[in-house]
């Protein structure tokens, strides 16, 4: 995407990685703690946008990403099935 590419230009993917992704994660774990669903899903939108340029910045390929998301759903899947959280207050 061209507009996510100027703002990483304009930012420098080391700032976009390592200081504004870790902020935008923060404000998203205190959006849930608040349980306010419109603070959830604004901070949700901007944890999105810089997880897109993380994979903008490391040339992640889509189907790749797809791939590994549904084996670790897949996984924890076979972890319910086999009691592997059983006993854990939260899974």
């Amino acid at each position: 995407m061209k507009e996510l590419q100027k703002v990483i230009e304009y930012f420098g993917e080391h700032n976009q990685i390592h200081n504004k992704t870790p902020e935008e994660l923060k404000e998203l774990i205190i959006a849930i703690e608040s349980g306010e669903p419109e603070k959830i899903f604004e901070e949700y939108c901007d944890v999105i946008v810089m997880l897109n340029q993380v994979k903008e910045i490391y040339n992640w390929d889509n189907e790749d990403i797809r791939r590994q998301c549904r084996k670790k759903v897949f996984r924890t899947l076979a972890r319910i099935r086999n009691g592997y959280y059983e006993g854990e207050e939260d899974a």
